[in-house]
């Protein structure tokens, strides 16, 4: 079960400099069209899933993933305004 779950904090990882690249190589094909734009698109795609897996190899070597997500998604600031208020 743990396996799994890391395997579903990894795909979030690395979805997000994918669907970056997506939205990108998207934008370079409706602005500029033609063979240059869907050779921009699929160049934006690959550097999208490269940036992703590289991502996910430099968390890998550091920490676990559900570990990564846990610091990325804390919210000390709001912690330390809800102490404060109480």
């Amino acid at each position: 079960m743990e396996k799994f779950v890391e395997s579903l904090f990894g795909i979030k990882i690395f979805a997000s400099p994918f669907i970056i690249g997506v939205v990108l190589g998207l934008i370079c094909k409706l602005a500029i069209g033609g063979q240059t734009g869907n050779i921009l698109l699929v160049v934006m795609i690959a550097a999208g899933a490269l940036a992703g897996f590289l991502l996910l190899k430099v968390i890998r070597k550091r920490m676990s993933f559900s570990d990564f997500d846990t610091k990325v998604m804390a919210s000390p600031d709001i912690d330390e305004a809800v102490r404060i208020k109480d």
